[in-house]
Parts: structure tokens; sequence; C-alpha cells
């Protein structure tokens, strides 16, 4: 896996990727004034409560709903309300006048101003990148839509076929993908169905050879007759064999591939060419068939047509599952704009946004309670992903909350960050502001101290607020932010790559280009339909050469679908790996779609995939008030042209009853004086849901919808819109648009040399043909291991006045092959003690070290002795052919870590110099005895070290110059210094026993036995050498890095200088 970049590396820009995507309403925002106005002049004011009827609003809105285009909206929208409607229109019923004038009103709203996709309510166009920003749409009648039956419908066909006998036998048949042999019993996701919500139910089931068999045949897909001709070979009768084959579809260990696919074309037309590849279900296919072909003919008429749906999907009553007219059918609309681009001065804001975002707000590691779980359990080993997330045998998949240290650290910067923003609103409040401008010192004082790493890829979402596109140009607008969302950029844009090929094209270069960036990884989509429903939003088209599925369909060839069976998973230093046994590669998963997979109510695997993408990045970040929140009144918040957050009043239960009882009586009297009292703007947005929908206060109709949304509402929320009309840049025929625009960006190159994934390093065949490892040394083996449980700062003694003497005897009494010591917490703390030994010497050992820990137990110096299972970190330290190597080094460096705690080596020189400088140049010796050059050891320890907050950096480099002296002394072994002398004596003799070991780790490099990079493994080495010999390891070994970098520097500038001299 990628590590952060040095601290002393600058970062590589963000760049664009060319292009942009603009996202516009169906209507134009100068309906809505216009409409605001007109409904003003036909509304009576005459009655005290300002209440009025709504024939005279309505009659506004006949015009409006006479536009073909808004009436087809609805009737995609809500097959109710256009039922409503025609009973309006034709007068062939009557209809409730009140409820139906303020659900158009809402509909309009939304048409005429909220630009997320939504049926045909608003549509997206792609836009490029060039010197100046034009935003001009094309007209309505070239927009262009695409209809496909709905994800919903799809999978709940595919359920019905999948219990049919005829189909069973006809498609192919294919393992769970979630199957995994764990602890000798399958362990699987079920699905069940309540209605055709899923509900997946962790199984297990007891394995036989025969299921093991047809499991392993079906792993790529296996046709009925395949699986059966094994078994009837081994004699079993036809009907037997049947009825095994459909007792695993039944049990789902198998399962027939007709779910609608995730990734590829138009899911409908998949599933009837599935089934017709398969020769089964006629009439489903030829109905599908059929619905698709009416649906393409209803694209073709564009916008506006007032099409039958009906008629369209009649095909489908013809068949067993109901059709749901709220859910049978999925609309997206697109709107070219062939002109049209942005400008690089906006998405140079972009980028200044994508860069300030994560450095001043806190976020947490979605991943780092799974970490922590995982290196106390596995520690560095290497175990397949299905078992470490199996709740049974591996640790399961912990929620961010239950790492105490994470959500301390995250709690620890929200609470630093409180003053700040209480200072900001404040500020604002003294001057009578709504708006409040950082300052470079409220950036720095709002900076996070552990901000983790951009992505390689991400996207800028936000919108531009200008009068004209020759007003941007000029500089004169403002860039409202919504978010900065990654990795990749392309999650707002994977679910609608399909409806127009050049974007299409463009997202894959995008994609491409992220990937270019770390050419050594593998880049799997992930694939799963977590609800029937969700499917819509995201369904997207094969975007990546791999994918990775999971209860899920995708539409990639059979040799890129990434089987999650052959995912290893690993964590080193906190940062969690995932790699493909069948690749020797490691292997970055991504989702480019929009579907928020952290609920709980996720399966834990799809979430650790999802999550694995924001590991140790700052992926989706945004402005946040955190406890400042609820205020009742927030100013805008801005950095130069950036609008960071709008200014919001947030409403209290009094203001939401009041409100609501006021629209009930429609009394916008009563709404004016609140928002005067308020000092809310004319225009301003009501939240409504995941919903924004504008609002004119001084139209009577438009308040008292927002005071009716507020019924039932303990609180609601209204943000400034800072749109007035002439301050829209986003043109077409039809007026003036509001917009949001996804600014794709990508590094330029990597930040660092040391951030390529390690899998460059990695021998595609070290991971298959290298030698078994053993993996577990259990009580009674070879390897005897205990704990020694003692307080953290009582370890020194315990090592000089238990753990030396121990060893000494067993050393002296028996054939000890290698041992090695190590400071742990568990959380408890306490000392690992192994020791490597001929197994029949094994029970004097338990003895030995029972009799050693027995009166330290009595006097309460040891609170206890644990034997345990030694599962030595094979992968940690190389891979199979190595470890060996890696335990002598353990040895040598233990016997030098003792005798420093034993206060032996001779010299009282020694004993008097500080500690952290013997281990400083122990670091140095150990790369220096690995033929790593000066400049060699300062790239490694760049990419230990990795990022570090600025003011730190300054902290270290006053404690430097403190001790630079002493330091130069020691590393250049300096015989006029007597510390320096003491040291390299004591050194000399590890050295010695080092040498030999490092150079067969050198050996097993050049003949590509390594399945780890040998830098990673010499800091490893390092890391157990501080942990060995400093009681604070932890916290000291950045600091000695630190240290060791500086003086190399230095070292390599003085060599310059001289040279050059």
């Amino acid at each position: 896996m990628p590590t952060p970049p040095s601290s002393g590396a600058q970062t590589a820009p963000l760049v664009d990727a060319g292009f942009a995507v603009l996202r516009t309403p169906l209507l134009a925002i100068d309906d809505f004034f216009d409409w605001s106005r007109r409904t003003r002049e036909a509304v009576s004011a005459d009655s005290a409560a300002g209440s009025a009827d709504p024939a005279a609003p309505l009659d506004v809105m006949r015009g409006i709903v006479d536009q073909p285009a808004f009436r087809e909206a609805i009737r995609v929208a809500s097959v109710a309300l256009s039922d409503e409607i025609d009973a309006w229109l034709t007068g062939s019923r009557r209809i409730d006048a009140d409820r139906l004038l303020y659900s158009l009103v809402r509909y309009f709203a939304r048409a005429t101003y909220r630009c997320t996709p939504f049926g045909l309510f608003a549509g997206c166009s792609t836009v490029d990148v060039a010197d100046r920003t034009q935003l001009r749409l094309g007209a309505r009648a070239e927009y262009t839509r695409k209809t496909r039956i709905g994800m919903d419908h799809l999978a709940e066909l595919s359920r019905v076929l999948g219990t049919d006998a005829d189909c069973r036998r006809r498609v192919p048949l294919r393992t769970n993908t979630s199957a995994a042999l764990l602890g000798g019993r399958l362990h699987y996701v079920e699905t069940r169905y309540s209605g055709r919500v899923r509900n997946y139910e962790l199984t297990a089931a007891d394995p036989t050879p025969e299921i093991l068999d047809a499991l392993a045949r079906a792993r790529n897909g296996a046709s009925f007759r395949e699986l059966a001709e094994p078994l009837l070979a081994e004699g079993y009768a036809d009907d037997e064999v049947e009825g095994f084959i459909a007792e695993l579809l039944d049990a789902q260990l198998l399962v027939p591939e007709l779910d609608p696919i995730v990734s590829g074309g138009d899911p409908g037309a998949a599933m009837a060419e599935s089934l017709e590849a398969a020769a089964c279900a006629p009439l489903v296919s030829a109905a599908l068939r059929d619905v698709c072909a009416r649906l393409r003919d209803i694209d073709a008429g564009g916008v506006g047509g007032l099409p039958d749906y009906g008629a369209a999907v009649a095909p489908l009553r013809q068949l067993q599952v109901p059709v749901d007219e709220a859910k049978i059918l999925q609309v997206d609309l697109y709107k070219p704009a062939a002109s049209a681009s942005i400008g690089r001065m906006v998405v140079e804001d972009a980028v200044a946004a994508a860069e300030l975002l994560p450095r001043i707000i806190p976020t947490y590691d979605p991943l780092a309670a799974f970490a922590a779980r995982f290196e106390a359990r596995y520690e560095t080993r290497e175990v397949p992903l299905l078992e470490a997330l199996d709740d049974e045998v591996g640790i399961g998949m912990p929620s961010a909350s239950a790492d105490d240290g994470v959500m301390r650290r995250v709690t620890e910067a929200r609470n630093r960050r409180e003053g700040v923003l209480s200072e900001l609103r404040c500020r604002a409040a003294y001057a009578r502001a709504m708006e409040v401008e950082l300052t470079d010192e409220d950036v720095e004082r709002l900076r996070s101290s552990d901000a983790r790493t951009v992505p390689d890829a991400l996207a800028f979402f936000g919108a531009i607020v200008a009068a004209s596109s020759e007003a941007v140009d000029r500089g004169e607008y403002q860039l409202v932010v919504n978010h900065v969302s990654g990795t990749s950029g392309a999650r707002l844009l994977g679910r609608f790559a399909h409806l127009d090929e050049d974007l299409e094209g463009r997202v894959r270069a995008y994609l491409a280009a992220e990937e270019a960036l770390r050419p050594d990884a593998v880049f799997a989509e992930i694939i799963h339909l977590p609800q029937g429903r969700v499917g819509n939003v995201i369904a997207r088209p094969v975007l990546r050469a791999h994918e990775l599925s999971y209860l899920g369909r995708g539409g990639a060839a059979a040799e890129c679908q990434i089987d999650l069976a052959d995912l290893r998973v690993s964590v080193r230093r906190g940062r969690v790996r995932l790699r493909s046994a069948r690749l020797g590669r490691d292997v970055h998963p991504r989702l480019s779609t929009a579907h928020n997979y952290h609920g709980d109510h996720e399966l834990p695997v799809y979430r650790f995939l999802c999550m694995l993408q924001d590991h140790m990045q700052q992926t989706t970040t945004y402005w946040t008030w955190g406890a400042q929140g609820t205020a009742s009144f927030l100013p805008r918040v801005t950095r130069g042209r950036l609008v960071l957050s709008s200014a919001t009043w947030n409403l209290s239960p009094r203001d939401a009853k009041q409100l609501a009882e006021a629209g009930s009586r429609s009394d916008h009297h009563a709404v004016q004086a609140w928002r005067a009292e308020r000092g809310i703007p004319r225009f301003a947005l009501v939240s409504d849901a995941d919903n924004r929908l504008p609002v004119d206060f001084e139209n009577p109709v438009s308040a008292v919808m927002f005071a009716r949304l507020l019924k039932g509402r303990q609180s609601a929320t209204v943000i400034e819109s800072l749109l007035e009309p002439g301050a829209f840049c986003a043109q077409g025929p039809e007026g003036s648009f509001t917009n949001e625009v996804i600014i794709p960006l990508v590094r330029s190159a990597l930040p660092d040399p040391g951030e390529r994934t390690s899998a460059a390093h990695v021998p595609a065949a070290a991971g298959a043909g290298a030698r078994p490892a053993v993996r577990a040394h259990p009580p009674g083996s070879e390897w005897l291991y205990a704990k020694l449980y003692c307080g953290r700062g009582s370890a020194e003694q315990v090592l000089r006045d238990i753990v030396a003497p121990l060893v000494w005897k067993a050393r002296s009494e028996l054939a000890v092959h290698g041992w090695f010591f190590l400071r742990y917490a568990d959380p408890e703390f306490h000392i690992r003690l192994r020791f490597r030994a001929d197994p029949r010497a094994v029970p004097r050992l338990f003895e030995l070290v029972g009799a050693a820990a027995g009166p330290a137990i009595a006097s309460g110096r040891l609170a206890r002795l644990v034997f345990d299972t030694y599962l030595p970190e094979v992968e940690r330290y190389g891979g199979p052919e190595t470890i060996g190597v890696a335990e002598g080094v353990f040895a040598v460096d233990s016997d030098a870590a003792l005798t420093l705690a034993a206060g032996a080596g001779g010299a009282s020189l020694l004993r008097e110099t500080p500690r952290d400088l013997i281990v400083l140049a122990g670091i140095d010796r150990l790369f220096a005895d690995a033929g790593l050059s000066v400049e060699g050891r300062i790239a490694l320890l760049e990419r230990a070290i990795g990022q570090v907050p600025s003011a730190t950096r300054h902290a270290r480099s006053m404690e430097f110059r403190q001790c630079r002296p002493l330091v130069m002394r020691v590393l250049a072994a300096d015989a006029g210094d007597a510390a320096a002398r003491a040291v390299e004596a004591f050194l000399a003799g590890r050295s010695a026993a080092m040498r030999p070991l490092l150079t067969r780790l050198r050996e097993l490099e050049a003949a590509g036995a390594l399945q780890t990079p040998l830098e990673d493994v010499l800091l490893s080495l390092s890391h157990m050498w501080v942990n060995r010999t400093l009681a604070d390891g932890v916290n000291a070994e950045p600091i000695l890095y630190d240290r060791l970098h500086r003086a190399y520097r230095s070292i390599v500038g003085r060599a310059r200088s001289a040279s050059r001299a």
C-alpha cells in the first residue's frame, strides 16, 4: 500500500481532467420569478388573515402545467399527482384544489431551482475546461433522455425466475460470491425477502466433498450439466443429483446468473440477452425486448412528448411480477451543450477549495478501528479478507466509534475548532454582518493537526454565482462550495455516464489517469446490489478493467473479475493493505457512484471495500459549524471568491409550530412578520429532507408553501440562496438557469516516489511459488511463547531481573536455537518472550519460565504469566524464505537490548550516555549494515516520517539544534568523543552478528524471494529495535527518524560543499 509523502516533499498539484459536468434544472429560474410575480398579482390580499382562494393561483399554475416538458416530468415522478392534474384539467372528478396547488408549487419550485437529477426534473451536460467560461445550454428540443425498466422490477423478476426449475437447469450457475470455508464450515450471506425488500443474513453450512467440488466448479460459472456430470460419473442417480443441486440453489450456496447487471448496458436488455442465451423463459425475454424497444421509441421523441408510459410497459403486466407504477421506470435527462466551457480561473478556485477544506475540517479514518483490532489479533500477518471480516472466526467489521483513540483524537480536534468557530460567529454579530471571511490566521487556527492526505483523484462540487459568463471571466463571481468528494472524483459521474458516449469516454479517461499514478496496483470497481431500487442510482457502464463482485453482477469480462476469496488483507503501521493472491498485486477498490455505504445495515464486506477508498485519506469534506451548528443564525463563511457556507437560520420547535399553524390557515402575513423579525432575505431556500426548495417570501403562495412544509417538524433550516434575479450565468434559449458544477481533479504526478505501491517490488511468482511457511506455533511446538504482564514503567527491571537470568539459564542448560522479546499492549502492557528450542526441551523451558516468573507474580512485580501461540509475521518480514533471517535479527537486537537494560557492557560511560542517542546510532548501523547509502537512508526515512504538521516540524527543528553536535559526533564515530567511542564499541558486536543476516536478506532480494520490499523490511526491523530498547518507543520512533533524517541531510550537504570547494 502507498505510504504518506515525506514531510519535506511538496505534494504534486491537482489539475483538472479537461472537462466538467454542469447540472441544471429542467426549467429556467426566470420561470420561477415570472410565476411569483403573476401569482402576487392574481392573489387577493384583502382578507385580514391574508388567506387566499386557491382558484386564482391555480389559474396561474395552469399555464405552467400546460408546458409539455413540466407535465411529463410530473408524470415520471408521480403517477398519482399526474392523475390528479388530469382530473383537474378535464373536470372528470372533484379534487382538493388547495392540496393540488401546493403539490404543484413544490414540484414547480424544484423544476426551476434544484439541479440534482431526478427523472426529468434536472439534467447534466458535459462542458470543456477552457480559458474562458461559457455556460450556454442547447434548446430544450435538443435534450436527450434514457428510459429503462426500473431495477426494483428487474430484481424481483430475477428472484421469481430463480425459483423456476427450468431456468435453473438452463442458466449458468455461480458460487455465492460471499461464500468462504472458515473454521471448517461454509460461511456465506443468504438473501431473504420481505416483499421486495432484501434482508441479508449471515449463514453457515457444513461442507461435504461434493459441496466443495460443486462450489469450486461454479466459481467462474458452470451449467447444471457441468455440475451434474462428475456426480453421475461417481454413480449417483439422476434424481439424487438434481435434488443435490436444487438444495445448493435453495440454500443460495449456488445462485443462478439472473440478477440485473450493476455495470454494463441497459439492465433490462441485458437480462433479456441472458435469458435468450440460455434458451430460458422466452415469454419473459420477449416482453423485456418489447418494452426496451418501446422505451427507445419514447426516448427518440425527446422531452415533452407526453408519451403513454402505461402502454410502453404493458407487456410486463403479462408476467408473474406485478408492475408497481411508481417504480417501474427509471428516467435520466441529458442536456447537450456543445459550446459550453468552464474557465481556468474557476478551476483554480475549485482546486483551492479542494486543498483548503481537508486542512481545516477534522474527520476520522473509517478503518482505524478495524486496523487497530486487526493488528491486535494478527499483528502484520496477511489473512484472507473474508476470514478477517467474519464475526465468528475473524475480527468482524467494527464501527469507527469502536476505536476510543480515534474518536478521542477527532473529539479533541473538533473541540479545538469550536473556539475558533465561536469567534467567527461573534465577529459577524459584532459587525452586524451576514458574512465572515476567513483570514490566513483563521485558516491556521482551524488547521487539523492530524489531517490525512488528499486523494490522488477527487471532485469539486458547487455552484457558480455570477451575472453572466463574461462576469465570471472578469472574476466577478462567487463559487459556492457544496463539498469536495473522493476517492475518486467519479462518484457523482458514474451513474450518468451512460447518457452520452462522450461523457462516458471522458470519465473512463479520467479514471485511467488516476490509475496511471499507481501503475503497479489493480483498481477494481465494486459491484454490489444492496436493494433492487438502489440499483437505479448505482448502475453504470463498465468503467474500469477490473471488478470486485460481491452479491452483485458486473459486466466486466470473467477474467477481469476478482474473486473475494482471492483477496488477502494485512495491516502495517496502521495502514490496511488489500492484495490479490492470484495477481500478486495490491488491489484498490473503487465505487464510481454516489451510494451511501456507511450505514450499519449495509453488509460488512461491502462497507469495508468502500471504506478502503477513504482509508488514511481526507475524502468527502465540507464546511461544518460543529456544535455551533444549532445556533439561531450562522453567517456566510467566505475565503476569497469561495463561499464555504451560506448564511443559515435554524428554526426552533416554537418557530416551526407557529409557522406550521400559519400555513394551515394560509396566513402569509404571519410568515412575513416572522421573516422580517429574523432578517431573512426575500428569496431563500428551505430544506425539505434532502431537498432544497426556493421560497419567495413576498409571494403569498410561496410563503404558505414554506410554512406548510414545517407541519409536524421540531426544527427546520432556512438558507440564503445567493440567487437574485439577474445573478445567473448559465443561459439557454428558455432563459437563465441555476447551476451546479462537478469538476473532476487528479494529481499531475505522485507526491513522492515512496508513495508508489510496494507491489512493484514483489515478483509476480513470489506469493505463488514460495515454500509454505509455518503460520502457527502453539505451546508444545519448537517455539515457546510467554507473556509477562507488568507495568510499563517496570519493564526495564523485569528485563534485567527476570528475563536476563532466564535467557542465560535457558541457553546454558538447553539447546536454544533462538530467542527474542518485544514490548506490547493488548491493551494491557506486557513483555512477549519467545524461545526456539528442540521440542524435547520445551517441557523444561516451561519449567524455567514458570520458575522465573513465579516469585515475581507472588510479589506483585508481575501481574500474570500467559503462554500463547506464536504467529510469525511472515509477510511483514519478506515471506517464508526470510522469516528465519528476521528472527535471527530479532535475537541479535534482543541480546543488545538486554545488555542495555541490565546495565552491562562494561564502561560506565555507556550507561551515562542518553539511551535515545544509543538507539539512534543503532538505527543508523542497521541501515549501514544493510548496505544503504546515506542517500538511500534519507529516502527510506522520508517514507517513514510521512506528512508532519508545520508546528511539529518547527518543534523538532528546535530540538535538533540542541542535540545536533552530539548526534553528529556519534554518527561519525568520533574517536575524540568519549560517548561516541562507547556507543561505537557497544554497537560493533551487534554489527558483527547482524551483517551476515542482512547480507542474506540482500541475496534473497536479488533472487526474487522477498514478498515485501527490502526497504519495508528494514523499517520493520528498525521499528522493533526501538521497541526493544526504549520504554516509550511509539512516541520516540518518529522523533529519532526525524533527527537521523536531518543529520543525513547535513552530511550530504557538507559532502557536496566539500566537492565544490
